[in-house]
């Protein structure tokens, strides 16, 4: 397990390992946040099928806590995930390695 980052009261993203596939889990707390996740820790030249579980444009922990987005691409470790959490939300992200 690998702490990406993370910061008390606001928020934690950590990243696992099972087998040839990463999952990654980020929540904040009372702010909305955007992050840039480098995927360096995924293994060079080798594609990776990326399925995101993330909060939806309209996500509130109050007012709407269920908006959810679903999003799959192909990526890399030298590529970059743009991620945007609302106010107490998160997300949730599994790396698949890819034939």
């Amino acid at each position: 397990t690998r702490v990406i980052t993370a910061d008390i009261g606001r928020h934690v993203i950590i990243a696992r390992r099972k087998g040839r596939d990463w999952f990654v889990g980020l929540i904040t707390a009372n702010s909305a946040a955007t992050f840039e996740l480098p995927l360096q820790f995924l293994k060079p030249d080798q594609p990776y099928e990326m399925t995101l579980y993330a909060d939806g444009q309209d996500a509130d922990w109050e007012a709407n806590p269920a908006s959810l987005d679903i999003s799959r691409k192909t990526v890399q470790s030298r590529d970059r995930v743009t991620l945007r959490l609302a106010r107490g939300g998160g997300a949730a992200i599994r790396f698949k390695s890819l034939p």
